[in-house]
């Protein structure tokens, strides 16, 4: 699957779209009524909170007590009391703009939703679905994402996760710009009630959603290091080895030679590493001088000051031989994965 823009998405009519946005505006009584539920949610909200108005007949044209599609909360700064503030809410086509939301627990529906210049602190979102949405200029900071809480086929521009909690992947085909940035999640709830606990093997999905939402974005660098994550978190959590012989060999030449194929200068850095350990080796017995040249012409394959090896044993010889196979496979490798990264670019 790939990140599909909202318009391609399966949704309601335009005029019924248009119809959910209208009645908060044009509808009689839709102002009034607006501004009666946006104070009770500055009050807190709470479960069932619109029940009673509802059933009493004060809130007009709502289809139901969960009903708030494309209702517009803006220019709101709101501290929640510690209960389920939004219990099976609809903001569906919703638009949240130039606010700050403080410990609310959200448990809604936000389907096709439109948030901008907001930030969430301390909040959790508990089976709540993001469907469709936009996100611009959002600041999530210290939150849960608990209870299959999801993102999908969600579109995100500067925006930031701070020490936030996911209980699993929650980025199912997004799309992030090169300003959103997610930071390492943390292991421990901050702020929900619920008593949900983190697996470690959850790391590699959750690095591959970031992964895959930069690459739609056409981020192909922070692509590249949640690519990188990713194939750390398998080694280390999700694969099963035998022997820890095994995870050593996957650490040494997969993670640190080769870089799981996307970073160049690891058999650079090994090329230069083992320079330095033939140089010491030859320069005993040479000179430093001779044995710069010599060690150079072992590890680039140039053959210079060759002859020296005729006094020097065995041991030298295999040793020169070495540096110029591993000289000759280190440099293919690098080449090798200078270009995947140069055509992934691309």
């Amino acid at each position: 699957m790939v990140y599909i823009p909202n318009y391609l998405l399966p949704q309601l009519p335009v005029k019924d779209v248009e119809k959910i946005h209208d009645r908060w505006i044009s509808f009689p009584d839709g102002q009034a009524l607006q501004k009666a539920i946006l104070e009770k949610i500055k009050a807190g909200a709470g479960e069932d909170f619109l029940q009673v108005d509802f059933e009493a007949g004060r809130l007009g044209f709502i289809e139901h007590q969960w009903d708030l599609k494309g209702f517009p909360i803006s220019g709101v700064e709101i501290d929640f009391p510690k209960n389920d503030n939004f219990e099976a809410i609809n903001f569906s086509y919703a638009n949240f703009s130039n606010s700050i939301f403080r410990k609310a627990y959200f448990r809604c529906n936000f389907s096709f939703i439109y948030v901008m210049n907001c930030e969430f602190t301390s909040c959790t979102f508990h089976l709540s679905s993001f469907y469709g949405a936009s996100l611009k200029n959002v600041i999530f900071k210290g939150c849960d994402f608990i209870g299959k809480t999801a993102f999908t086929h969600t579109s995100c521009s500067n925006v930031k996760f701070n020490d936030c909690y996911f209980e699993e992947n929650i980025f199912i085909d997004c799309k992030f710009d090169e300003n959103t940035e997610i930071a390492l999640p943390i292991r421990k709830i901050s702020a929900s009630k619920d008593n949900s606990t983190f697996e470690e093997k959850q790391f590699a999905e959750i690095y591959k959603g970031i992964k895959e939402a930069y690459l739609s974005g056409g981020v192909t660098s922070k692509s590249r290091d949640y690519f990188f994550r990713q194939r750390q978190a398998i080694s280390k959590f999700n694969k099963q080895s035998v022997h820890n012989i095994h995870r050593l060999t996957d650490f040494l030449f997969v993670e640190l030679l080769t870089g799981y194929g996307i970073r160049p200068f690891c058999p650079l850095i090994a090329m230069f590493i083992w320079f330095l350990i033939v140089l010491l080796i030859f320069s005993s017995k040479v000179g430093m001088s001779d044995g710069i040249i010599l060690t150079s012409g072992a590890l680039f394959t140039f053959g210079a000051n060759a002859e020296l090896l005729k006094n020097m044993g065995f041991i030298y010889i295999m040793l020169y031989v070495i540096t110029s196979f591993l000289g000759i496979s280190l440099t293919a490798l690098f080449i090798t994965i200078m270009a995947n990264v140069w055509l992934n670019d691309r």
